[in-house]
């Protein structure tokens, strides 16, 4: 078998500053994920279907954005390489429409939802102009299957613990910056902050090594149109697409309504509060995923990614069903958190390695790579699932007779948000099992390898 020289193992310092910029796009992610609903409803008092359809709109525009983006990194080169450079270009950008988001002017309704969709679509194409360079760097870093599942484990990792801060710390740390807008705005400049600083460890600390297996591509212009015609003919892709558009749509659809499920919890049990509650099942979620992705390494070398992803989400969903037997039981909701985080967390350790995996299967099969537009794939995903997720929830939560600021809502209201939180994740991870049936390319990897080494090594010795 031929030896494919672009393979390289990555330092452990490389991994970690790879991570780091999961962190700190990560921070503003899931801030925003989990709260701004809650706070565009219950802070400034809007309508939740209004802010739902805003950011589901705004989604898929920004959805198709990225794959203009993929484009963009595909055709940049720059001393620096693809896909590095724009985790430069883009940090302030990004950063800055973190805080703007939460800056939402005391002015009419009207003008108040216009600043909120102008605001959001900023962040989310700054967002784009980050995101979708750093998921292709790990696929320009190495070409190992294993040290790509490393490298995703330590993105996954930082971002869960971005989660962790975001779920434990958010309603806390506003709480103590004076509650209010204030407080929302102040904390958004400090998670902005340290964003700005793990986005320039991982710009400084990481390398481009992996070049396409017939050198003279690499600057070949290759026009938009044949490379979306390349990357529809990539069946794994199309997989891994709607693996993440089922995967962030739940995720959307999470996060949004559990800081309404953990009020109305904390609302009936009355043994602590709302900001102590979700501290306490985040952390009960959060810690076990860590765990268990730390575990996932050993045993997707033996048993391959998509075997492991295929076995947590089945563990995921027996966990979903503990919940019913008392929704109110704080207990209960611990040990379904339990679960399901560890569960769950075995799809999260290999997503992107699945993704990156579907990079070597196009360059196979088409004889192009496109690092940038597969991994669009992943942000498209993520970001029309999770609008469409929050919108859902929304939309849900309107049609139930929700009403905005309130602090008791009418049973309507409080039978949706619980048929939310305990029905719509059964659907998504049984959804995501059937994708991942189909999804063999484990099997075939090494053998594709093997012939993009020797393509590689014919065309060296012409």
């Amino acid at each position: 078998m031929a030896t494919n020289t672009n393979i390289q193992k990555v330092s452990m310092q490389e991994k970690l500053s790879y991570g780091a910029g999961d962190f700190a796009t990560g921070i503003v992610w899931h801030v925003s994920s989990m709260f701004l609903m809650f706070y565009y409803t219950m802070v400034i008092g809007l309508n939740p279907a209004t802010i739902g359809t805003i950011i589901f709109a705004s989604k898929i525009f920004d959805g198709v954005t990225d794959i203009g983006m993929g484009f963009i990194v595909d055709k940049t080169h720059s001393k620096y390489g693809k896909a590095r450079p724009w985790l430069l270009w883009g940090a302030i950008p990004f950063l800055i429409s973190g805080i703007l988001l939460y800056t939402v002017p005391d002015v009419s309704t009207g003008w108040q939802l216009v600043y909120i969709t102008i605001s959001y679509n900023l962040l989310s194409f700054a967002y784009t102009a980050v995101n979708i360079p750093y998921g292709t760097l790990a696929s320009l870093i190495t070409q190992d299957q294993y040290e790509r599942s490393v490298l995703n484990v330590s993105r996954m990792l930082f971002s869960t613990f971005a989660g962790l801060i975001a779920g434990m710390g958010t309603l806390a740390i506003v709480k103590v910056l004076g509650d209010g807008q204030k407080g929302w705005i102040t904390m958004a400049i400090i998670f902005s902050a340290v964003g700005f600083v793990c986005l320039m460890l991982c710009f400084k600390n990481t390398k481009e090594r992996v070049k396409p297996a017939i050198k003279e591509l690499e600057d070949r212009k290759i026009p938009f149109k044949l490379s979306m015609k390349f990357l529809f003919r990539n069946k794994y892709w199309l997989l891994i697409l709607a693996l993440f558009l089922v995967k962030n749509t739940g995720n959307g659809v999470g996060t949004a309504v559990s800081t309404f499920f953990v009020a109305q919890v904390a609302q009936v049990g009355k043994s602590m509060s709302t900001e102590s509650l979700m501290m306490l099942l985040t952390f009960t979620k959060i810690v076990p995923s860590v765990i268990a992705m730390l575990v996932s390494l050993p045993l997707v070398k033996r048993f391959g990614k998509r075997n492991v992803a295929i076995i947590g989400m089945v563990v995921s969903l027996v966990g979903c069903f503990i919940i019913f037997i008392d929704p109110y039981s704080i207990s209960l909701i611990i040990i379904t958190n339990v679960i399901k985080g560890a569960g769950g967390s075995a799809l999260v350790a290999v997503m992107f390695a699945l993704l990156a995996d579907t990079i070597e299967y196009g360059e196979w099969r088409n004889g192009v790579r496109t690092e940038g537009l597969v991994y669009s794939a992943g942000s498209f995903g993520a970001k029309v699932g999770t609008g469409f997720g929050a919108a859902v929830v929304g939309w849900m939560l309107a049609g139930s007779g929700f009403i905005s600021g309130a602090h008791v809502q009418p049973e309507s209201a409080q039978s949706m948000i619980m048929f939310i939180f305990l029905w719509l994740p059964i659907i998504f991870d049984t959804l995501m099992i059937i994708i991942l049936v189909f999804y063999k390319l484990d099997k075939q990897f090494p053998q594709i390898l093997a012939d993009l080494a020797a393509i590689r090594e014919s065309n060296i010795t012409k």
